[in-house]
């Protein structure tokens, strides 16, 4: 992964956490070492 695609997965993540919607998952925890992964809560439908 590149720098720059660090920065972006980082702002992504920044721009997911801010939003808050009863239908959209609240992001819980972020893992930045390889392999990166967002962890979400979980909705039911």
């Amino acid at each position: 992964m590149t720098a720059y695609s660090r920065d972006e997965f980082e702002k992504d993540v920044r721009v997911l956490a801010a939003l808050s919607s009863p239908h959209l998952s609240r992001v819980l925890g972020v893992c930045r070492s390889p392999p990166v992964a967002v962890v979400l809560e979980y909705l039911e439908l």
